[in-house]
């Protein structure tokens, strides 16, 4: 099965937030296609910068690549059109998430997310896109977010995902320290 992303599905698989386990279980399950479009990637990026430094971002983003995460830069008229006719039916809506859910109807694969406030009127107007939230007030037994019968097939490429935004956060502190040790030593 495939799925498209939101950042808020991505920041929260790296901050360990609520429903980070939902996101773990669809990226680690081998049967699953996980995808992003470039301007939900682009989100992830700059609040990481904010949050940790250029480097720690593009660290976190070369191991969404390693993990599988499969970035969708269409950015032909017709997709952005699309993208900006959903934004101008349901004015509430990020411009961000247009992209993530005109990529997800190109697919004709769910989008996962947890912006219900957001969200919710889509299926409204545009029945044609699924919406999958992560932070439900109830997972439907055996539907792709119930992680209670899932085996985990995939073998991540970084340590243990759980952990993944304390890895890559000390992993670029260990250079920066190494690097700072060697320029201290350079000038002495």
């Amino acid at each position: 099965m495939r799925y498209v992303l939101d950042a808020c599905a991505l920041l929260a698989f790296l901050r360990g937030e609520k429903g980070a386990d939902k996101i773990e279980t669809l990226l680690l399950d081998n049967n699953n296609r996980c995808m992003a479009h470039a301007v939900n990637l682009c989100e992830v990026y700059f609040n990481l910068v904010r949050e940790y430094g250029e480097t720690t971002a593009r660290a976190a983003m070369q191991n969404f690549k390693d993990i599988g995460v499969l970035p969708v830069d269409d950015m032909s008229e017709p997709f952005w059109q699309d993208a900006g006719n959903l934004k101008a039916t349901i004015k509430r809506i990020s411009l961000a998430d247009c992209f993530g859910l005109v990529t997800a109807r190109n697919f004709k694969s769910p989008f996962v997310t947890s912006d219900h406030h957001e969200l919710e009127a889509v299926s409204q107007h545009f029945p044609d896109i699924e919406i999958m939230f992560f932070r439900s007030f109830g997972i439907p037994e055996g539907s792709a977010l119930d992680t209670r019968h899932i085996k985990l097939t995939k073998t991540p490429s970084s340590p243990l995902l759980r952990d993944f935004t304390a890895f890559f956060i000390k992993h670029e502190v260990m250079k920066y320290e190494r690097a700072m040790s060697n320029q201290e030593e350079a000038a002495a």
